[in-house]
């Protein structure tokens, strides 16, 4: 699992995070679409003057958390290329901290 724990006003817009096992693509428009992507989070905030609970949550700091599963990308990614060593701890963590990786996208939502 790769655990993700970020402050929900980290930036004013909503974002995502996407997560990677191995290089994402440049273009952000083929992030979705990628082999490598893990998963996401998403962050869903309204304008602090439209939401009263937002506006709360942005003074309280408030923080968003999610776990993403690795299990499926890790099976399909080290079985190609011989992934029975990495069954010990070790070369799994080494392998991790060579391949995990994330991006952060903003994301504008127009209010009506």
């Amino acid at each position: 699992m790769a655990n993700i724990h970020v402050k929900n006003y980290l930036v004013s817009n909503n974002f995502i995070i996407f997560v990677f096992l191995g290089a994402p693509p440049e273009d952000p428009a083929l992030w979705v679409m990628s082999p490598n992507l893990a998963g996401s989070l998403c962050t869903f905030k309204a304008p602090s003057e439209l939401c009263m609970n937002c506006a709360s949550q942005k003074e309280a700091n408030a923080y968003v958390s999610a776990s993403v599963d690795l299990t499926h990308i890790l099976y399909n990614q080290t079985t190609a290329v011989g992934g029975g060593q990495l069954h010990e701890e070790e070369k799994m963590v080494e392998y991790l901290r060579g391949n995990l990786c994330w991006r952060l996208m903003r994301v504008q939502i127009h209010a009506p």
